[in-house]
């Protein structure tokens, strides 16, 4: 879609008018999610296990924790000098939503610190979950899709109403009948 500004304007009225208790208006809104940060580990012999899992849960819940202060903390901390690999773990923060995620269990999902091993035996994931977030109305870029189809049909019902007051519609049933029997 083109006009930018106009979906813009269309987004901020509308997705005020949408009701969270409408389940036919669900797609305009996010459910029950969880703050996430997981720390992929791919090797313990890099970075120990049980030494990261003190570490996270000393500073994961610090006001102003970021991922890149906490790969900071964890390298300065624990990286062991004989680690080839580089880099030996990939944080990040996400948010998910219960119950359609792969990140989190429906078990962890409250505020915590829970370490899972991955599938190759070598590594391990820790998971902290900050908190949770209540359903909330999506941003216009989440459901974008959802607000042009919209938006569309809210161009094309003004148009065929500005048509309609500008030109007046004769019917002529005579016709009509003679052409469809």
């Amino acid at each position: 879609i083109i006009d930018t500004t106009g979906l813009k304007e269309f987004y901020a009225l509308e997705s005020k008018k949408h009701d969270i208790s409408n389940p036919d208006e669900s797609i305009y809104f996010w459910k029950q999610r969880a703050d996430v940060m997981t720390i992929s580990v791919f090797d313990s012999n890099c970075i120990d296990a049980a030494k990261a899992m003190k570490v996270v849960e000393k500073n994961a819940f610090k006001e102003g924790m970021t991922k890149d202060k906490m790969y900071d903390l964890l390298m300065k901390k624990l990286k062991k000098k004989k680690c080839t690999i580089d880099p030996p773990m990939y944080i990040r923060n996400v948010k998910v939503e219960k119950d359609n995620n792969e990140v989190i269990t429906p078990e962890q999902f409250k505020k915590g610190i829970y370490s899972v091993k991955t599938t190759n035996g070598k590594g391990y994931i820790i998971i902290v979950v900050k908190g949770l977030i209540e359903p909330t109305v999506k941003d216009l870029r989440d459901a974008r899709g959802y607000y042009i189809n919209d938006y569309q049909a809210y161009l094309e019902k003004q148009l065929v109403e500005n048509l309609r007051n500008k030109y007046k519609i004769t019917v002529y049933r005579d016709i009509i009948d003679k052409i469809t029997f």
